[in-house]
């Protein structure tokens, strides 16, 4: 009777311990699942961006990669309202639980991402971006045998130091702009990697940033994001050219420091001075750019800027040019643009009048001096004779009660 008794409990405990291995899902975590047989039940939040983006729009998109899986990617899709899943052709497997990484771009359009040792957006160049880098997914079974993958995407900034420009397109301009500003740094995604961490792209300060056309208030325009500077001072300078290299426009913006987190809109492209607008600057009428050029300036030697039969386009005199150094006449301050180191003049009395001279050598109508932007912006007037110097060229005009002559002599 007691040995019955024994072997009843026995029977009891084993079946007890059986029951209880067939509730543990020991094998959850090697399950796979094919994601084009998958449900989406993802929450996309969208964190503060102040000035970058505020709210959804129809037709934003947000795509989504899973770590370690490199062959497919589900694309969120916005109508105005919600949001609807899309995974991209193809079998590939999952675990029942793991990472993914979610990202918003502007100014997509019809592009897909494409993989090449890491996840890129071909066309897509400078840009700001929102982020869910590396969320916790989850697989649950459902009972209609439809398994749904859930996951909450908090979309956040890519970076607190940034801002963007809008500028208002000019009927006629349909290129491709890029704009340049001396406290600017362009960055923007460069990729998302196969553990799904995302990497961004970035230049020097003053490097062109890429635009994008975009619609604000019904009018046309084009979007430009880059990083501000840690110091970003209260002088800046920027430069509009389209995608074939040619200078188109600049403006100077003077006693405003730029700010992080906020968006700007730039005048009208067509308020913007042009390549060979004349300016006034310490009493002389210079070339904003060079003359007649479609560059910011031209090399060459004197005699390959001799005056115009006219007697009305000239080398600046060693006056001249010393009159730029004159502080109660011009305000001088280092900067890079497109990526080229210089220094901007302006006019002391007339912030509007200004241009930039590159970081080089310059020559001068008084033999044996040019005038020099040294490295860091500091200028001087030099004595000798440089191998080589551009050209910048001034008006025949009167300056202080002296005519600039035409002659090659020193006033």
């Amino acid at each position: 009777m007691i040995m019955k008794k024994g072997l009843l409990i026995l029977v009891t405990a084993l079946l007890a311990l059986s029951s209880c291995r067939k509730e543990t899902p020991a094998e959850e975590g090697v399950r796979t699942y094919a994601l084009s047989s998958l449900r989406f039940e993802l929450t996309i939040d969208r964190l503060d961006t102040k000035g970058i983006k505020s709210g959804w729009e129809s037709g934003d998109k947000v795509f989504v990669f899973f770590s370690g899986v490199t062959g497919a990617y589900v694309t969120m899709s916005f109508d105005g309202s919600n949001w609807s899943s899309t995974p991209s052709n193809g079998q590939v497997s999952l675990t029942q639980t793991g990472e993914l990484t979610a990202i918003y771009l502007p100014y997509v359009g019809n592009v897909k991402p494409v993989y090449s040792d890491a996840w890129h957006f071909s066309v897509v160049s400078e840009s700001y971006f929102l982020q869910a880098e590396k969320v916790e997914y989850y697989i649950q079974d459902m009972e209609d045998q439809v398994a749904t993958l859930g996951a909450t995407l908090a979309m956040t900034k890519a970076t607190d130091a940034s801002a963007q420009f809008y500028v208002p397109k000019t009927p006629g301009y349909n290129e491709t702009m890029l704009l340049s500003c001396n406290v600017v740094t362009p960055t923007g995604l460069a990729g998302i990697a196969s553990d799904g961490t995302i990497t961004s792209s970035g230049g020097s300060q003053g490097d062109w940033l890429t635009g994008y056309p975009a619609t604000v208030d019904g009018e046309q325009g084009f979007y430009f994001y880059g990083m501000i500077a840690d110091t970003p001072g209260s002088d800046n300078y920027f430069v509009l050219k389209d995608d074939s290299g040619s200078y188109y426009k600049h403006y100077y913006k003077g006693s405003t420091s730029l700010a992080a987190r906020k968006s700007y809109q730039l005048p009208a492209f067509d308020a913007w001075p042009g390549v060979s607008t004349q300016v006034n600057v310490a009493g002389y009428q210079w070339f904003s750019l060079s003359d007649g050029a479609s560059s910011l300036l031209e090399a060459g030697t004197p005699s390959a800027a001799q005056p115009s039969a006219d007697g009305q386009n000239l080398i600046p005199s060693k006056t001249a040019w010393e009159g730029l150094m004159d502080s109660q006449k011009a305000t001088l301050f280092s900067l890079t643009i497109g990526g080229v180191p210089g220094v901007l003049v302006a006019d002391k009395l007339l912030s509007s009048q200004y241009f930039f001279l590159r970081e080089g050598d310059y020559w001068s109508s008084a033999s044996g001096f040019f005038f020099r932007v040294a490295p860091g912006g500091a200028c001087s007037v030099e004595s000798g004779m440089p191998e080589s110097a551009y050209v910048r060229r001034i008006l025949n005009v009167t300056s202080g009660g002296l005519t600039d002559p035409i002659d090659g002599g020193e006033i």
